[in-house]
């Protein structure tokens, strides 16, 4: 599993070393939906440390840029087995 610093989440197939295609939308779940940036759609919200694993969920931290406005920081979570989102903010 790998987080892009723009909270691009996918996962690699151990076999071949390529994106899981059967993962999240063509093997991407983009972490930065609406609900989590609110009115700032193209703001900048990026990964700040590597995700935690709990069971088959991955734990996620992200920041927001502190000096204009932008989405908050959030927290989201993702189901490995079915590349879900768990929660955000």
């Amino acid at each position: 599993m790998i987080v892009s610093a723009r909270l691009k989440f996918f996962t690699l197939d151990p076999q071949t070393g390529k994106i899981n295609s059967t993962f999240g939308k063509d093997g991407i779940l983009d972490l930065r939906t609406s609900d989590v940036m609110g009115n700032f759609p193209d703001g900048f919200l990026g990964g700040n440390a590597m995700p935690a694993m709990y069971q088959n969920i991955v734990i996620i931290g992200s920041r927001g840029q502190e000096a204009q406005p932008t989405a908050p920081a959030a927290m989201s979570a993702a189901s490995i087995s079915s590349a879900a989102r768990q929660c955000g903010s």
